[in-house]
């Protein structure tokens, strides 16, 4: 999983947990404002939300597509890892969830929030995030890591594309149990073709991992 993948499970899970809508999922126009930002802030050793002279807002504005089709809501997280840390999308979003008494909660209720206009792409599931990452010398610590994820509502007239289905091996817009035989015939080499773009750890081939993940959702353990 990349980094927008890991972090939209995540968030996802504490929204599902909490009865809230998952978010649709990751954005490539997000993800590149998000991860221009990152590289901006650890370019010039600043971190604020405004650091460019520009709010989170304006920064997701000046992108075309985003601009055509924003609705009212957008929101950005910022985090820093100063030195040698491990899992940094997974502490983010950690530290925005339980660890955020010091913004008086807020990047949780950004994570959390459920006033989005449902007005358009696949029922029960709405808005888009982007998180972006940079690695370098940030100030005099090196090997830090810089976090950004960006989020917004799309207006009712965006073009969500094709729904696809994690581990939809056969293309037929759901999962179930002809993927997880699918799975096994890659493994045993007796079938080749397959959809690789809806494989479930996302590493380009069929594995095991894979086929534990189909069986898994399939009986409910996902």
């Amino acid at each position: 999983m990349n980094d927008g993948e890991k972090a939209l499970w995540l968030i996802n899970r504490e929204r599902v947990d909490r009865g809230l809508v998952p978010l649709h999922g990751i954005e490539a126009n997000v993800t590149s404002v998000a991860q221009g930002y990152a590289q901006y802030l650890m370019d010039n050793d600043v971190f604020a939300h405004n650091a460019d002279g520009k709010t989170p807002r304006q920064r997701l504005l000046e992108n075309p597509v985003i601009n055509a089709c924003l609705d009212s809501y957008s929101a950005e997280n910022l985090a820093g890892f100063w030195g040698n840390w491990t899992l940094p999308v997974e502490r983010a979003v950690y530290l925005w969830m339980y660890d955020d008494s010091v913004s008086s909660w807020g990047h949780r209720h950004i994570l959390l929030w459920y006033p989005f206009s449902d007005n358009g792409g696949p029922a029960g599931k709405e808005g888009f995030i982007g998180i972006g990452r940079a690695t370098g010398t940030y100030q005099q610590w090196p090997n830090s890591t810089i976090i950004v994820m960006d989020g917004f509502d799309p207006c009712s007239t965006w073009d969500y594309g094709p729904d696809i289905v994690v581990g939809d091996l056969n293309g037929n817009g759901s999962l179930g149990l002809e993927d997880a035989v699918l799975a096994v015939r890659v493994l045993s080499q007796s079938i080749l073709t397959v959809h690789l773009d809806r494989e479930p750890d996302k590493d380009g081939k069929i594995g095991l991992p894979d086929a534990l993940y189909i069986l898994q959702s399939l009986a409910g353990l996902r």
